[in-house]
């Protein structure tokens, strides 16, 4: 957009000083709201990702596989021993997953 010299006006408050400039019998604040349209917090785009303050235990995460192999008929110590994880783990899972 060129302004009132030829010049490039780079930027949209440039443009409205000159505007203004140009009409110095109108209300400032009228024509403001005439060149810019209210804005209301629906046409207001926000991106919020919300983080988890803090990751789940070891047995949170593994109580619903420890709970059913524990119903097949394994022991806590086969239980830990196929996943991999300590005893005290294990049981800590299961009655977890009970409540």
């Amino acid at each position: 957009m060129k302004g009132a010299e030829g010049k490039k006006i780079p930027g949209q408050k440039i443009q409205t000083l000159t505007l203004l400039y140009r009409c110095k019998d109108l209300n400032w604040a009228v024509w403001r709201t005439q060149l810019q349209p209210i804005r209301t917090a629906a046409e207001i785009t926000a991106h919020i990702k919300i983080l988890p303050a803090r990751q789940p235990y070891l047995y949170q995460k593994l109580s619903r596989k420890a709970t059913q192999l524990r119903l097949l008929g394994m022991t806590y110590g086969q239980i830990a021993k196929n996943l991999d994880i300590n005893r005290k783990t294990v049981t800590k899972g299961c009655k977890y997953e009970r409540r």
